[in-house]
């Protein structure tokens, strides 16, 4: 299967760190997905994330699918 892509946009010169940062399908459940300590997007850069569960492949993966017919995508800075 082909899971769903999310990319992510750093407009910015200088990197974004994005420890703590979350992602969500589900706005009444903000911590579905945190980023780790060391995840960042580059200056003028992309992040790839994965809408699926984790499976051993690299990257980061929500650990939620987006659904077919559409659906939002929440993004929440730290806690």
């Amino acid at each position: 299967t082909t899971p769903d892509a999310i990319e992510l946009f750093n407009a910015d010169d200088e990197a974004l760190d994005l420890q703590g940062v979350r992602l969500t399908d589900d706005p009444a459940a903000p911590d579905k997905f945190i980023f780790p300590a060391g995840a960042s997007i580059p200056a003028r850069g992309y992040l790839v994330v994965f809408a699926d569960n984790p499976n051993g492949t690299p990257g980061y993966h929500l650990g939620f699918g987006l659904s077919q017919t559409g659906e939002s995508l929440h993004l929440y800075a730290p806690a």
